[in-house]
């Protein structure tokens, strides 16, 4: 059901009817060079039929050793965007899912619910802040930091040291510093 797994198939039958095609051709040309222009596609035919079945097994090899290095590369990819995503959510805060291209919630691990997150649409390679029952919330830092001081990183900031200012409980009740 996965759909870059059909369309990779769909790709691999496409890349086999064009090998088989080629062939033909070059067989054809061949037949033409040869100075044969009757039943040129019976000659083909069976030139192909009695054709060294050794390069037709090599090619064959070939297309599976390459098959398996593809199958190593997507699970390569797939175990290092894995890792990425992990890292960033430990390093920053904030899980990142892409919903569709140029479309993006962030999730931040010191939210009160699986609910609260924001979304974010890139227009011509910026991200543009969209509205949701959440970011409803955050007027003031929408004010302050997007709107004010055009930085998305400080907004993203102020948001993680709300939240977790929020979660922390502080014996003193001052604000906690960084020492």
């Amino acid at each position: 059901m996965n759909p870059a797994a059909k369309a990779e198939a769909e790709q691999q039958d496409e890349v086999a009817q064009l090998k088989q095609e080629c062939e033909r051709l070059q067989e054809r040309v061949r037949v033409l060079e040869g100075g044969q222009t009757l039943d040129v596609t019976e000659a083909v035919n069976f030139r192909l039929a009695t054709s060294s079945s050794q390069e037709v097994k090599e090619l064959r090899e070939q297309i599976k050793s390459y098959d398996t290095k593809l199958q190593r590369l997507k699970e390569a990819f797939k175990s290092t965007s894995q890792e990425y995503r992990e890292v960033c959510y430990i390093l920053l805060g904030y899980r990142i899912d892409r919903i569709k291209p140029n479309l993006y919630r962030l999730s931040s691990m010191y939210a009160d619910s699986p609910d609260d997150f924001l979304m974010f649409k890139l227009v011509n390679g910026s991200p543009e802040l969209l509205e949701t029952p959440y970011s409803l919330t955050l007027e003031e830092f929408i004010n302050l930091h997007l709107k004010h001081q055009h930085s998305m990183p400080v907004f993203l900031s102020a948001i993680t040291l709300d939240l977790f200012q929020r979660q922390t409980v502080c014996s003193s009740g001052d604000p906690i510093t960084l020492e």
